[in-house]
């Protein structure tokens, strides 16, 4: 720790310091030697000497002593600045760690509103779209069915029966065309919705609503006669724009009829089929609006070409 560390660093200053000045003190006396062998005789020489030599053995094990204590103070300083260092990484890394948890707090407050607003606007517009829903199936239907929208956002058409305790509501087993009919009510409910988007009282205001273009592909496929006539009478009714995708035995018919009455057509389109030879069942022509149109050219190129019909 940097504590201990600080300790043995003091501890070993401290010993070069004694060990530097008992150098010095050693070399004033090799000094005094120096100046008492010129005025001593032989014996006393010899005896100088000899303390001489063992000062200068003193003196050169002082300086290894120093030597071995710088090293270390080197080392331990190294140790001091590292250890330093780790610490106010460390509380760095810290102080990040506690500004990131604040993000993070902040973060789960905003996530958790968005998804109260969420909550909220789903359940106001899930009422709303209900409505449109009804609405619109209710011109459609035939039958005294009634279709709702569930919590869960799932499509349920019920109808009232007769018991003995009264009228209850029972679920309707849905046919293939009854469920072609929910899916096309669902989402022109959906594009009537978003016109009228800023009109409707939510917690989210000032948004803008749209008129979006209504796309249909073979809407008729699954849906029996009795339908038919029906639900091609409302289509023009249900987006500002609708484009329908039809075989020529699906639009003959009731389906072309009422869709001529409804004076909402302004644009029809065939598709002529280029190709060196057709298969024998396949059509070549088609009649619309009484007119005789041709959807098959014999050509070496295969391709297919949009045609307009002129109304």
């Amino acid at each position: 720790s940097i504590p201990r560390t600080r300790e043995n660093l003091g501890r070993l200053v401290a010993d070069r310091s004694a060990v530097v000045n008992r150098i010095a003190q050693v070399r004033e006396d090799l000094e005094e030697i120096k100046e008492q062998l010129g005025s001593k005789d032989d014996e006393e020489v010899h005896k100088l000497e000899s303390a001489r030599e063992n000062k200068e053995i003193e003196r050169n094990q002082l300086l290894i002593d120093e030597g071995s204590l710088s090293t270390q103070i080197t080392n331990l300083e190294t140790e001091l600045r590292t250890l330093s260092s780790q610490i106010q990484s460390k509380q760095q890394m810290r102080v990040e760690a506690q500004r990131a948890q604040r993000r993070l707090e902040r973060l789960s407050q905003v996530i958790s509103l968005l998804e109260e607003i969420l909550r909220l606007e789903s359940e106001e517009l899930r009422i709303e779209l209900g409505r449109e829903i009804e609405r619109i199936y209710r011109s459609i239907s035939l039958h005294d069915y009634k279709l709702q929208l569930t919590d869960q956002f799932t499509l349920r058409l019920t109808k009232l029966t007769p018991t003995d305790g009264g009228q209850v509501t029972v679920d309707v087993a849905t046919s293939t065309g009854q469920r072609q009919i929910m899916s096309l009510v669902f989402i022109a409910s959906l594009v009537a919705l978003a016109k009228r988007r800023n009109e409707i009282p939510t917690i989210l205001r000032d948004l803008q609503g749209g008129d979006y273009p209504l796309v249909m592909d073979s809407p008729f496929g699954a849906i029996n006669e009795e339908y038919r006539a029906n639900v091609s009478r409302h289509i023009p009714e249900l987006a500002p724009q609708t484009i329908i995708l039809v075989s020529s035995s699906q639009y003959s018919g009731d389906v072309e009829r009422e869709l001529g009455a409804s004076n909402r057509v302004g644009r029809r389109y065939v598709l002529r089929y280029h190709a060196g030879t057709k298969r024998p069942d396949a059509s070549d022509k088609v009649f619309i609006a009484g007119r005789e149109i041709s959807i098959y050219q014999q050509n070496d190129l295969e391709k297919t070409q949009i045609l307009e019909v002129e109304l």
